[in-house]
C-alpha cells in the first residue's frame, strides 16, 4: 500500500503476498524521508565601498548594508532561509572576505564567500576663505609681504583618512597687482584624490569695512 507521494518524516507500507490456495501474508517496512540537500546560496558580487575615515567603513554603513543584503538563498525543502555571515563590525582598509552561511530546517547547510574592498575615494578638504583683502598700493605688493605670507600659512586641509596635510600647493603669483586676483589651492591625499579651493586675493588702499548707525526707533503720528 505504498504511497505515490511519500511525505516527510516516516511512512509505514505494509506489504501482502497470496499463495494460489489463497493465503494471504503480510509484512511492514518504514520508509523515512529527509532533506538531505543543502540549500543553493548566491553570495554577493565583489564590491568596493568608500571608506568613512582612517579605520574603515562601519558595517552599518548604507552601502555595506545593502551589499550584505543582496547574498540570495533557497531551499528545495524549506520556503525561507536565514542567510548569515561574519562580517567585522567595522571592515578595514583593503579587501575583507566575508563568508555567508545559510542552515535550512534539517541542519543542511552551505556557504560562499565575497569580498567588500574599502577605498579612500573621498578628496580633502582645503580650509580656505573665499576672499582675502590686504592693504596694499595703486602699484601692487609682493608675495612676500607678510600680510600675504600669513594669509597662506593659514590655509590648512584635512582628508577623512589622512588627516591633516601639510602639502598644500597654489598658483599664487610672485607679485599681486593691485585690484582682485584669483588663487588655485590644491591638496593631494595618500590614495590620489585632489581637493582644490580658491581665493580671491584683494590688494586694496583701504581694507576698513564703514561703519553704518542707525538711529533709535521713532514714532511716527499720521492724521486720517
Amino acid at each position: 500500500d505504498g504511497l505515490s507521494v511519500f511525505p516527510l518524516g516516516e511512512t509505514t507500507v505494509t506489504f501482502s503476498a497470496t499463495d494460489a490456495a489463497g493465503n494471504t501474508g503480510t509484512a511492514s517496512a518504514t520508509v523515512t524521508v529527509k532533506d538531505q540537500t543543502a540549500p543553493e546560496l548566491a553570495a554577493p558580487a565583489n564590491a568596493a565601498v568608500a571608506a568613512t575615515d582612517a579605520d574603515g567603513t562601519a558595517a552599518t554603513d548604507a552601502a555595506l548594508v545593502t551589499w550584505m543584503a543582496s547574498a540570495v538563498a533557497t531551499d528545495n525543502v524549506d520556503s525561507s532561509v536565514t542567510i548569515t555571515n561574519d562580517a567585522p563590525i567595522t571592515f578595514p582598509l583593503g579587501a575583507t572576505v566575508v563568508t555567508f552561511t545559510v542552515t535550512d530546517a534539517a541542519g543542511n547547510t552551505s556557504t560562499a564567500t565575497a569580498t567588500a574592498t574599502i577605498t579612500d575615494t573621498t578628496a580633502p578638504v582645503i580650509d580656505a576663505p573665499a576672499t582675502f583683502v590686504v592693504l596694499g598700493t595703486e602699484a601692487g605688493l609682493p608675495a612676500t609681504e607678510q600680510a600675504i605670507v600669513d594669509f597662506f600659512a593659514a590655509v590648512t586641509a584635512t582628508d577623512n583618512v589622512d588627516g591633516a596635510l601639510t602639502s598644500i600647493t597654489n598658483d599664487g603669483p610672485d607679485f599681486y597687482a593691485f585690484g582682485a586676483t584669483t588663487v588655485s589651492f590644491t591638496a593631494t591625499d595618500a590614495a590620489g584624490n585632489v581637493g582644490t579651493a580658491q581665493t580671491v586675493v584683494n590688494v586694496s588702499l583701504d581694507i576698513v569695512d564703514p561703519e553704518l548707525t542707525i538711529s533709535e526707533s521713532i514714532s511716527i503720528n499720521v492724521d486720517m
